[in-house]
């Protein structure tokens, strides 16, 4: 939980949105430790993913999640909405 806390907040005041930060976390520590630990799939996004909490550099943002690899990697439901 360490490290998802780290790299989600790391993103999150590296000015990506929410849900960016979000998954960034939840890839990390689901490709970094063992197939059986589920953990990163306790955090989920109850709001709004597109909220960042600041607006400085807002032009400069890059999307960083390319809805195919959303799609290639959670073929749910819930890649329809990216």
């Amino acid at each position: 939980t360490l490290d998802f806390t780290v790299r989600f907040y790391l993103s999150l005041f590296g000015h990506k949105s929410v849900g960016e930060s979000l998954f960034v976390a939840r890839e990390y520590a689901r490709r970094n430790y063992e197939s059986w630990d589920l953990t990163w799939a306790n955090y989920t996004l109850h709001g709004v993913p597109n909220y960042i909490l600041s607006n400085a550099r807002k032009d400069s943002r890059r999307k960083i999640i390319d809805p195919g690899l959303i799609r290639r990697f959670y073929p749910m439901p819930i890649a329809k909405s990216y």
